[in-house]
């Protein structure tokens, strides 16, 4: 995955469901021995809204669903702060006083930081607070599709169960967000910013989140977001899964980012 290479300059024109102008650059043939030498399988997707043009390696495969898993802490943090169960990204969320494995959880966090940290214990407190209708309303509202829940899964439907969306409904969301399309709070928007916040340099500022899905016998990783240039914004969603006898919290878990992050860089949207 480290040694994606993108056909960035050949394309081809297909019609999409929005519209009919819409253009579709592949990945050269090539990336498929590179996400086999990587021993991951799944694909990159990058959309550029000045060209209404979309990079992938498989882009019918981003038609497909999967748990939104962590990446669901994007619309979870938005539903908190709509609801004023946060004030903003410095709202504390209190410790359960339950120590968990992971050593960042076992304290009181900003909701900035429990995101940060990806504090599952966390989001299920807000996704508690929020409850069941105000869950649906907020998911409605902002148009975050897929996903299936009730009373006894309120808190855990994003991780398990028939929840799903794919990497063009994650891409479509995020530039919802980005683009204020939404009917959102200003102050919603300013604290997503901050809480969103991946890397920043003086050209670009990459704005994200990460997530895996361990069902059974299947994972799956995400890597969603959006990267701001001084001239553009471009939306991403990587979704790929291990391969046989892969280390997931060695090798796989950075793989996620590193692979788009090549991408971006080989279209030279980021330096």
């Amino acid at each position: 995955l480290l040694m994606l290479v993108l056909g960035c300059t050949s394309a081809t024109q297909n019609k999409d469901s929005k519209t009919e102008s819409l253009e579709i650059r592949e990945l050269e043939p090539a990336i498929r021995d590179s996400l086999d030498s990587a021993n991951v399988v799944g694909s990159v997707l990058i959309f550029d809204p000045s060209k209404n043009t979309y990079y992938s390696n498989d882009y019918n495969r981003a038609y497909n669903v999967f748990l939104p898993a962590s990446t669901f802490k994007i619309p979870n943090s938005i539903i908190a702060l709509e609801l004023g169960n946060a004030v903003d990204e410095n709202t504390i969320i209190p410790w359960d006083s339950t120590v968990r494995d992971n050593k960042n959880w076992n304290q009181d966090l900003t909701l900035e930081e429990a995101y940060r940290y990806s504090c599952i214990p966390c989001y299920q407190a807000l996704a508690r607070k929020a409850g069941v209708s105000n869950m649906k309303t907020q998911l409605e509202r902002m148009e975050y599709p897929g996903m299936v829940f009730d009373s006894s899964s309120v808190d855990l439907f994003w991780l398990q169960g028939e929840s799903r969306i794919s990497q063009r409904q994650q891409v479509d969301f995020l530039q919802k967000l980005k683009t204020k399309q939404q009917p959102l709070k200003p102050s919603t928007y300013t604290a997503m910013k901050k809480i969103m916040l991946f890397d920043q340099t003086d050209d670009y500022a990459i704005y994200a989140k990460t997530g895996m899905a361990i069902r059974d016998t299947v994972t799956y990783g995400w890597f969603v977001g959006y990267v701001e240039t001084k001239g553009n914004t471009y939306y991403f969603a990587t979704n790929i899964a291990p391969g046989e006898g892969m280390d997931l919290w060695g090798k796989f878990v950075p793989s996620r980012i590193e692979g788009m992050l090549k991408a971006l860089r080989y279209c030279d949207i980021l330096n």
